[in-house]
């Protein structure tokens, strides 16, 4: 009877959207040529989709609201170096002569991920398409 009483909590949690089963996710760019200053966050202005709204269009940071494994990956066509950071942590670099990357991090609940600059950095965008872009997504 326990367990009856746990899925049916779980199913219940699930479908009122508080549940490990909701969606935390997102991909954004940058529209339009950027540079970015040495150690400046790289704001991406163009949202293709943000489930969970953890990522922060104006500060440029996503803000993790559940624990669990976590993906990302970063994509630049740039002159410079980015860097993916986990509380201000260097986690993974893109530069011209690597232009993607990748990280699956485990995140704890208000853990901080942003791109930031290496270097003075200069960003290509399009408004039309995905250029130079930022995605994560939860897995668990």
């Amino acid at each position: 009877m326990a367990r009856v009483k746990k899925l049916e909590a779980i199913v219940s949690a699930s479908k009122s959207g508080n549940g490990d089963s909701a969606a935390v996710g997102f991909t954004v760019s940058v529209s339009v040529d950027t540079t970015v200053d040495k150690l400046e966050t790289v704001v991406y202005d163009n949202i293709f989709t943000n489930d969970g709204n953890d990522f922060n269009v104006r500060s440029g940071e996503f803000t993790c609201s559940k624990t669990g494994m976590y993906a990302f990956h970063l994509h630049a066509s740039l002159t410079g170096q980015l860097t993916l950071t986990q509380n201000n942590n260097n986690v993974i670099h893109v530069s011209s002569d690597l232009p993607s990357n990748s990280a699956l991090l485990h995140l704890n609940e208000n853990d901080v991920i942003k791109v930031v600059a290496a270097e003075k950095s200069r960003l290509h965008g399009n408004k039309d398409g995905a250029v130079s872009t930022f995605s994560g997504a939860f897995l668990g």
